[in-house]
């Protein structure tokens, strides 16, 4: 293959006049010094790469308080950006982290989301309002996903039963069926004496 290419440029130099072959022999010297400076300055120019991957399906990421796309992202930031992420999917707590970038480097983010914790409230009557924090979440069974290490405060009113109510926190990832118990209000009970 070298020989034929070398071939080549001797038929091409044979044509070429005795006194353009010493401009053509620089005008080819040029143009190889140029390519080499596109090659440095394509180097020079490369930028950093940021890969964030989510396991969840849906999931929601923002860079810098944007949203940039869903499930797995790819990024090319500038050297020296600083970048606030925030990946954000229903029945999971936000990951939130600060990437810095000092030159063209290559990061890869695998996020991990935790569940937020689930509490899941059973009456043995149909008719039982469940009140979560004291609002009105439903009757019979009602569920509630609270903030991990909050308190929840459990108050369940049923006609014909004593009110019932607790307190529960619940942890990161946490799930927790509730089968409440209601103690039946006798007869004598009901009737207030003075």
């Amino acid at each position: 293959m070298k020989k034929r290419s070398d071939e080549k440029e001797i038929i091409v130099a044979e044509k070429i006049k005795a006194e353009d072959q010493k401009d053509v022999k620089e005008l080819s010297e040029f143009i190889n010094n140029e390519k080499d400076k596109n090659k440095l300055d394509q180097k020079e120019e490369k930028k950093a790469e940021l890969e964030i991957k989510s396991p969840v399906k849906d999931s929601a990421i923002y860079i810098n308080s944007k949203l940039i796309g869903s499930d797995d992202i790819k990024l090319y930031p500038l050297p020296g950006a600083r970048l606030n992420v925030l990946v954000s999917a229903k029945g999971y707590e936000d990951y939130k982290t600060v990437i810095d970038f000092k030159g063209d480097e290559n990061k890869i983010i695998n996020v991990e989301l935790i569940k937020n914790p689930l509490l899941t409230v059973i009456l043995p009557v149909k008719n039982g309002k469940i009140y979560f924090n004291s609002n009105y979440t439903g009757f019979g069974s009602a569920s509630y996903s609270p903030k991990a290490g909050s308190k929840v405060l459990i108050e369940i009113e049923a006609q014909g039963f004593k009110k019932y109510s607790t307190e529960i926190v619940l942890n990161s990832g946490d799930e927790k069926t509730l089968n409440i118990p209601l103690e039946k209000i006798k007869d004598f009970d009901r009737v207030k004496w003075s």
